[in-house]
């Protein structure tokens, strides 16, 4: 259990708040998004933000393990610019758990690359995660998705994150595989003219849909998952895949259903982040105490 009201010490001062509710620097993300809009007729490497400039005095040494409340944090599908995206909620989930070492962001962050969609509050969750990198020295690694692959660049240059196809890591004797998921994702594989339409028309749905609960586009989502049992074919195949890889865990994403298997006649354990599109979104934690789910409502 958090406890949401425990101080620490920052440079010697108590605090129980490390400055994430902070106004986020809209103008500033701003200017580098609609700049990487233009990255298939510029290179990203083109464009140069002002420098942060930050106080070092606020600035968070997490070198002492005592201090951090879990060790890494993994979050998926967040779909930053959709209607459907719960990042209010994922700002305030991510600062109950302040400090933390390492925070893996596993694939399909960004919706798509039309960063006009973006609202206030999908700035601010970015500029929170930048501040986690660049004020608090915590580790931010990427994971592409489905829907976001072209957007290495631009992730690490705005959010500070290391990008990575997939990522092993091993944390308190255990060995986990950290990929997206999609690869396993058979229909979206072989059917990438289906899968284009229809995300468009889930997209238009989600844009005509009134109301902030987009019931009917979740609706939509859930079913189609399901219909095609896409969460029992990448199962299957990520496991299979983990296999290979010598593993003890493999945590994907991509399905949006956050489900946890125990091992299929061996000893790999398949794990799934859920998403923050729908209620309720989940967050894993990962300590010496092992791997655990937590569920926002």
């Amino acid at each position: 259990m958090v406890n949401h009201n425990a101080a620490f010490v920052v440079d010697g001062a108590a605090t129980s708040d490390l400055g994430l509710a902070h106004e986020p620097k809209l103008h500033h993300l701003s200017r580098l998004l609609m700049a990487s809009r233009a990255t298939s007729r510029t290179s990203v490497r083109e464009i140069h933000p002002a420098p942060f400039v930050e106080n070092p005095a606020r600035i968070i040494s997490i070198a002492d393990e005592a201090l951090c409340r879990t060790d890494t944090i993994v979050i998926s599908d967040v779909h930053v610019g959709s209607e459907v995206c719960r990042a209010t909620q994922l700002r305030r989930a991510l600062k109950e758990w302040m400090p933390f070492r390492r925070l893996v962001i596993l694939g399909d962050f960004f919706d798509d690359l039309n960063f006009s969609r973006l609202r206030k509050e999908h700035f601010g969750l970015m500029d929170d995660i930048r501040r986690l990198s660049t004020r608090h020295r915590i580790q931010v690694d990427w994971i592409e998705g489905n829907h976001d692959s072209a957007a290495h660049e631009v992730v690490r240059r705005i959010i500070g994150a290391n990008v990575h196809n997939e990522l092993v890591l091993d944390l308190h004797g255990k060995r986990y595989l950290f990929i997206h998921g999609h690869q396993f994702d058979e229909f979206l594989t072989d059917h990438p003219i289906i899968t284009v339409v229809a995300s468009k028309v889930y997209g238009s749905v989600q844009r005509r849909e009134g109301g902030r609960k987009k019931s009917l586009s979740r609706w939509l989502k859930k079913k189609s998952k399901k219909l095609l049992n896409v969460s029992e074919k990448v199962e299957r195949r990520a496991i299979s895949y983990a296999r290979r890889k010598s593993v003890d865990y493999i945590v994907c994403g991509h399905t949006h259903y956050h489900g946890e298997t125990p091992p299929h006649g061996g000893p790999i354990k398949y794990v799934n982040s859920g998403c923050w599109t729908d209620a309720p979104s989940t967050l894993i934690t990962i300590d010496a105490g092992g791997l655990k789910k937590h569920k926002y409502r």
